[in-house]
């Protein structure tokens, strides 16, 4: 299939239904994350809320230019650890692309336009966490001044059966300035692979 012509824009409400469609894929179809039953489309409406409204980071869409309705593939950062503020300054990046985008730079871009938000040389156009304890907790929920991100993580499930072994991934991430900072072995199971 032909790559279209896309554009990276900000993600709204109304992309989330084919953001939950190209994450359904992969749930349902490989080991590329840990959940193993395909979530509620309102739980990725609150997750993408919650994200971009409360905590302020950025949630990004890969889009057709020629419709700007068609969603290529997604990228955000959510809370590492997110119920402590002194984790703030670290977050968590996703990034899936739809099956039939994966290898021909799109990824690429999803991950280069979002890290400029993080690594923005002008203060005013890059993205701070508002770290939030006690989500939910009437008259304990707390959330911090916004604070500068420091660390990107991009946790990963090898995938046996993926471009070099599921290496290929990680060394896409390298490539990309990230450091392999350690692996958890046999810490999960999904369709009989560790």
């Amino acid at each position: 299939m032909a790559v279209p012509e896309f554009k990276i824009r900000a993600a709204t409400e109304n992309d989330i239904s084919q953001v939950h469609a190209i994450y359904s894929h992969y749930v349902a179809n490989t080991v590329l994350t840990f959940m193993q039953t395909t979530p509620p489309l309102q739980s990725m409406l609150d997750k993408f809320k919650t994200n971009t409204e409360s905590r302020r980071l950025p949630y990004l869409v890969a889009v057709d230019k020629s419709n700007d309705k068609t969603v290529l593939g997604f990228a955000y950062l959510s809370p590492f650890r997110g119920t402590m503020f002194s984790y703030g300054p670290t977050v968590e990046l996703t990034i899936f692309l739809s099956p039939e985008y994966k290898q021909n730079g799109i990824g690429s871009y999803l991950l280069a336009e979002l890290l400029s938000k993080v690594q923005s040389g002008g203060k005013e156009h890059v993205a701070q966490h508002r770290a939030v304890e006690h989500a939910g907790y009437n008259g304990h929920e707390t959330h911090s001044e916004p604070m500068p991100i420091r660390n990107i993580l991009a946790c990963m499930a090898l995938d046996p059966d993926g471009r070099d072994q599921g290496e290929g991934l990680r060394k896409w991430y390298e490539q990309r300035g990230f450091v392999e900072r350690g692996r958890l072995k046999g810490a999960g199971l999904k369709k009989g692979k560790w």
